[in-house]
């Protein structure tokens, strides 16, 4: 199932639909997910791909902790977001994670520089749960 098609389910049955069938989504459509700007399930996905520790979700989470959706600067907890995608990318335990996690650390954002900091402390927590999903 792909974003497009998560989508039409959404504007059938509404957004509760989307956050029943997180734990039935593949890995890869809920990579695609977290780039998605019409939903409101970034953190609870970004917690999920660290869960899973699908290697291939290094990327998205890194660009979401840098620039989180627009509602959650506006509800003024897009640092709770940031601070899950870096403790999903300690989980993932790969070399592009830890990689994502010195940008991190290296932001501007002093922030940022924590949550990178706290990730490489706990780099490579996680193991996959349900290797059906990636």
């Amino acid at each position: 199932m792909h974003a497009h098609e998560i989508a039409t389910l959404i504007q059938a049955r509404g957004t509760r639909a989307l956050h029943e069938a997180l734990d039935e989504l593949p890995a890869t459509a809920l990579i695609e997910l977290l780039g998605e700007p019409w939903h409101q399930l970034h953190e609870v996905i970004a917690q999920e791909l660290g869960v899973i520790a699908d290697p291939r979700a290094s990327e998205a989470l890194l660009r979401l902790a840098l620039t989180p959706p627009a509602y959650l600067t506006g509800w003024g907890v897009a640092a709770q977001c940031q601070r899950k995608c870096a403790y999903a990318l300690a989980q993932l335990g790969t070399e592009a994670s830890r990689h994502a996690l010195q940008v991190l650390v290296q932001s501007a954002d002093l922030g940022l520089q924590a949550f990178g900091e706290e990730g490489l402390a706990h780099w490579a927590l996680g193991s996959v749960r349900n290797p059906e999903k990636l």
